[in-house]
């Protein structure tokens, strides 16, 4: 039974290589995008409807990458969590522990919400005022940090020598 418990993490493996398919289909899609974009702006190059259009979509590709990010940013977690140690990545993608990946993610959501708050002041294509947005977002954004706050576990010396 152990053994069988054993090899359950690797289910793991299906949700690394879910959140690294649509991580790639959000790449791949941004650069379309913007390869779509530019053939458009040479036709409208200088125009201040054109000036926008750039502002916007550049904010939403932003926006995009982050969560393209955040989903990659998953799938290695995941992977180093219940299957094995990446050797081949950046020091400061390396998770260790849930919490680890747990900040990762509330940090990028942090900033998805700045961008997305940003792309709505631009657009202004929405009901609500300005300030009514920002204060919902920075609402969300301190419980967010209030949460990081009482949910963070201070690090041991014993943790400290470990690293």
């Amino acid at each position: 039974m152990k053994r069988i418990l054993g090899f359950t993490r690797f289910i793991a493996v299906l949700g690394v290589i879910s959140s690294l398919v649509l991580s790639l289909l959000m790449f791949v899609s941004v650069m379309a995008r913007t390869v779509r974009l530019v053939r458009e702006t040479f036709l409208d190059l200088g125009t201040e409807k054109m000036g926008k259009i750039l502002l916007v979509a550049s904010i939403e590709q932003a926006d995009v990458l982050l969560v393209a990010t955040a989903l990659m940013v998953i799938a290695f977690g995941l992977y180093a969590l219940f299957v094995g140690k990446i050797d081949s990545i950046p020091d400061w993608l390396e998770i260790k522990t849930f919490t680890d990946l747990k900040d990762k993610l509330v940090n990028v959501a942090v900033v998805a919400l700045v961008v997305a708050f940003f792309s709505l002041v631009i657009e202004n294509q929405h009901k609500w005022s300005v300030l009514e947005i920002g204060g919902g977002i920075g609402i969300v954004i301190l419980a967010v940090a209030a949460y990081g706050y009482v949910n963070h576990t201070p690090v041991t010396e014993e943790q400290k020598k470990n690293t």
